[in-house]
């Protein structure tokens, strides 16, 4: 679980790899960012984005939460390699930023 700010933006990371540790360049790599409300019920704030790939099986994408601080978003990363599908999942908890002061 990683922590990020509400309004500032995030950098989703995904390697994708075998079982043997080797990158993999999955085809059409996507990203569906969502969270859950009071009710359990799954809200997406993005569905089926494409990935930005770096090179040897990386790749990212930069999204900006402004949900609720407090809020858990959960993002699922997945792509096909050959006939199977990789995927990976990730969860961030969206804080607010607090403003700094200068004690005198």
């Amino acid at each position: 679980m990683a922590i990020c700010y509400q309004g500032s933006p995030f950098t989703f990371h995904v390697n994708f790899v075998d079982s043997d540790n080797v990158p993999l360049e999955p085809t059409d790599p996507v990203i569906d960012v969502f969270w859950f409300n009071d009710l359990g019920e799954q809200q997406v704030l993005v569905a089926d984005a494409p990935l930005i790939g770096l090179g040897a099986g990386q790749y990212v994408y930069f999204y900006t939460p402004l949900v609720v601080s407090g809020t858990m978003i959960y993002a699922w990363m997945r792509g096909a390699d050959g006939e199977s599908q990789v995927s990976a999942e990730d969860s961030v908890m969206v804080i607010e930023r607090l403003p700094f002061c200068l004690k005198r």
